[in-house]
């Protein structure tokens, strides 16, 4: 049995499962060896954080809005960042409102409306909405809108959003030109993005972050940078400084109306 050497190094820190696209033309990579045999062989590569600014570039104006949100609250969790994360939540509203206009186009289109009208009544009760909530309950079944609970627990949000977005990712088995690995292949290039969302949130990553201040994603210079600037640094620990100042005065006006 031959197996092709490998020509250059992973980059990926040792406990970090590789992330897999197709290698394009003019792309060196290696055999797809978790593939059917065909011929030619189908290649693929490492997603490098080079690849990052060209798979953004493609992607559309509400795909983008959305990966950013993502990022946003992944970073937020991240650094339980209170302000960070509400930005983050609006983020994500005003992501999932620009996909919102696809989907009701889509949603004309439906023609066996009271079957619709019963499944979404349905989900109004599962959602915990309640009836009279129908659509409702369709944009968040198609997401596109926020669920009560989601709403309240960034964690059900990051969760959902995430998750979306990895139906075609699979877990692969791949010889890596010297050795078997284990490694997430991502025959959609966008889906990398969020799987690297993903690692991050695991730990396994700090190659990508995304700046408090401005919202942008930034490839670090240093594992421990959180800001894309210095200037971005110091306007959003001031912002803080005075988010916590003002909540800290509602409480001491709260506590003063109860003495009395």
């Amino acid at each position: 049995m031959v197996f092709e050497k490998q020509r250059g190094r992973i980059n990926a820190v040792t406990n970090q499962i590789p992330v897999l696209i197709e290698a394009q033309e003019g792309e060196s990579g290696l055999p797809a060896t978790f593939m059917p045999p065909i011929q030619p062989p189908p290649r693929v590569r490492v997603f490098e954080d080079c690849d990052f600014k060209e798979v953004m570039q493609r992607l559309l104006e509400d795909e983008k809005a959305h990966f950013l949100a993502v990022f946003a609250l992944v970073d937020a969790v991240q650094k339980k960042d209170s302000l960070a994360l509400r930005d983050a939540i609006d983020r994500m509203k005003e992501a999932l409102a620009l996909r919102r206009k696809p989907a009701q186009n889509l949603a004309v289109e439906q023609s066996d409306e009271e079957k619709s009208q019963s499944l979404y009544h349905s989900l109004s009760v599962v959602f915990g909405l309640g009836p009279g909530h129908e659509e409702e309950a369709k944009e968040i079944w198609d997401g596109v809108k926020l669920s009560p609970r989601e709403e309240k627990d960034a964690r059900w949000l990051l969760s959902r959003q995430i998750s979306r977005e990895l139906p075609s990712v699979q877990l692969v088995l791949w010889w890596a030109g010297g050795y078997f690995t284990p490694a997430l292949y991502c025959p959609y290039r966008p889906s990398a993005l969020y799987v690297r969302a993903l690692l991050r949130l695991g730990g396994n990553t700090k190659a990508l972050a995304v700046c408090p201040h401005c919202g942008n994603v930034f490839i670090q210079a240093r594992r421990d940078q959180q800001y894309c600037s210095v200037a971005h640094r110091e306007v959003h620990r001031v912002a803080r400084w005075r988010a916590q100042k003002k909540i800290r005065k509602k409480i001491r006006k709260q506590m003063s109306k109860k003495r009395r």
